[in-house]
């Protein structure tokens, strides 16, 4: 396995773990509409994660983690906004 293999492989790990943190530790204040569009997008990003892996595309799995990563912050920002009654901007 080269070098950029993995350094792919360690960093589809860190943002794994981010993302689990972010479940585990953020979504307390998701309310039911969060939680389905959350379920559905995580199931989406698992599918597509599983198919990079099995074709060995590193590089897009990393891809498509971190932009599940930002939207996952997008949409817990969100849901702290409503739950404490502010403007979305």
């Amino acid at each position: 396995m080269s070098n950029k293999e993995n350094q792919q492989i360690q960093e589809i790990i860190n943002i794994t773990k981010n993302i689990n943190h972010l479940l585990d530790n953020c979504t307390h204040n998701f309310n039911q509409s969060h939680l389905i569009e959350l379920s559905k997008r995580f199931e989406l990003v698992l599918a597509q994660c599983k198919f990079w892996e099995e074709t060995g595309n590193n590089a897009r799995q990393v891809y498509d983690l971190r932009n599940f990563g930002m939207w996952l912050c997008d949409k817990i920002a969100q849901a702290e906004d409503e739950f404490w009654g502010k403007e979305n901007s």
